[in-house]
C-alpha cells in the first residue's frame, strides 16, 4: 500500500511484487541436483566388529595381611571378625590395657552417680613402621578416650597446653652443634597417664576387655588419670611435667615455656630439656653426664639414643661439631 496525495490506495500485486520475491524452477532444480550428489558422497562407516570381552573367572579376595598394606588407624570394629588381625594385634592391646592397670588408670565401680553421663572410649590400632619407613612385625595398640562426648564445665574446664616453637628448637640445635654438647632424646612411656584428673569423670570400659559386677552387670571406670584422648590430657600432663621438673631444680625458660634449664654455662654444669609433647631432648656437656644419668633414674625419663628427627628437623650430630 502508498500514501499518494494524502489518500490511501491498494498496491496491485505486481507492483507489490519484485524480482528477489522471484524463485526460478530451473535453480530449484539445481539445488536438488547438488543435495543428491551430497547425499550420494556420504559413505556409510563399516561396522568394526570387536571379540567379545572374556570376563575374568579369578575370584577377588583381599590381601592376608591387609592390616599391613592399611595406612590409615584401625579401630576394635575393624578386625574383630579377622582372626589373623585379631592375633596380630591381640598382644598390643593387652600390654595396652595391662599398662593402664599398672599406673592405676581407673577404678571400677557398679553405678553411676546422679546426673553424670560416661565418657566413651575406642582402641586405635596401627603397625609400627622403622625411620626409613618400612613396617615393623609388631603392632601397636592405644586405648584412648572420646573426648568429642566430654561437656564443657562438668568433664574439663581448661585446655591450653604450651608447644615447643621451632625456632626456639632450631636454636637448642645450633647451641648444642656450637658447643659441642652432649644430645640424648627420648620418648617417656605413657607420658599422659603420669598426669592425674582434676574432674570427676566416668569412662565405658574397653571392647575385648569388658568386666562385670554382681547380678552380671557391666561396670563403669571412674578416671583417676590423664588418658590419652580426654581434652584436658595434655594440659594435665603439661602441669605434671613441669611440676616434677622444678621439684628437682630446673628453672622454666622465660621467651619458652617448653625449655627447662639448671646450672650455668661458665662451669659447663647447664642442662637444657626441650619439651616436645611427650618427648624430651636433653643437651648436656660431657662433664656433667654423671648428674644428667642421676636425673635420669628418678623416672626413666632418658634413653641413652641420640636424637636423629624432631618435629619436622631430621639431626645428626658430628664429631667434629656439624
Amino acid at each position: 500500500m502508498s500514501f499518494e496525495d494524502g489518500s490511501l490506495e491498494p498496491e496491485t500485486v505486481g507492483e507489490r511484487s519484485t524480482s528477489e520475491d522471484v524463485i526460478d524452477p530451473n535453480s530449484a532444480e539445481e539445488v536438488e541436483d547438488d543435495e543428491e550428489e551430497f547425499v550420494d558422497t556420504i559413505e556409510e562407516p563399516t561396522p568394526v566388529l570387536h571379540e567379545g570381552l572374556r570376563r575374568s573367572t579369578r575370584v577377588s579376595r583381599p590381601p592376608q595381611e591387609w592390616w599391613k598394606v592399611n595406612y590409615a588407624f584401625l579401630t576394635y570394629a575393624d578386625i574383630k571378625d579377622d582372626h589373623k588381625a585379631m592375633e596380630f594385634f591381640k598382644k598390643p592391646m593387652e600390654k595396652e590395657f595391662q599398662n593402664m592397670l599398672d599406673f592405676k588408670v581407673w577404678e571400677y565401680v557398679d553405678t553411676l552417680p546422679p546426673g553424670k553421663k560416661t565418657v566413651g572410649c575406642k582402641w586405635v590400632l596401627t603397625v609400627k613402621r622403622k625411620p626409613d619407613g618400612s613396617l615393623e612385625d609388631t603392632g601397636k595398640a592405644r586405648l584412648v578416650a572420646k573426648g568429642y562426648t566430654q561437656v564443657e564445665g562438668m568433664d574439663y574446664m581448661e585446655t591450653f597446653a604450651p608447644v615447643v616453637k621451632a625456632v626456639t628448637l632450631k636454636t637448642v640445635f645450633v647451641i648444642a652443634t656450637s658447643f659441642d654438647m652432649e644430645t640424648r632424646q627420648g620418648d617417656i612411656t605413657g607420658a599422659y597417664l603420669h598426669a592425674k584428673v582434676d574432674e570427676e569423670i566416668y569412662m565405658e570400659q574397653p571392647e575385648g576387655f569388658i568386666r562385670y559386677g554382681k547380678g552380671g552387670k557391666k561396670l563403669f571406670l571412674k578416671l583417676l588419670r590423664a588418658i590419652y584422648g580426654l581434652k584436658q590430657a595434655g594440659r594435665q600432663w603439661r602441669k605434671a611435667l613441669e611440676g616434677f621438673l622444678t621439684s628437682v631444680g630446673f628453672k622454666v625458660g622465660l621467651y619458652d615455656r617448653c625449655i627447662f634449664h639448671t646450672g650455668k654455662f661458665s662451669d659447663k654444669s647447664i642442662i637444657i630439656i626441650a619439651v616436645i609433647v611427650n618427648d624430651l631432648l636433653c643437651l648436656y656437656f660431657k662433664s656433667n653426664e654423671r648428674m644428667f644419668m642421676d636425673l635420669r633414674k628418678v623416672k626413666q625419663m632418658f634413653p641413652v639414643e641420640r636424637p636423629w628427627f624432631s618435629i619436622t628437623i631430621q639431626w645428626d650430630h658430628h664429631k667434629e661439631g656439624s
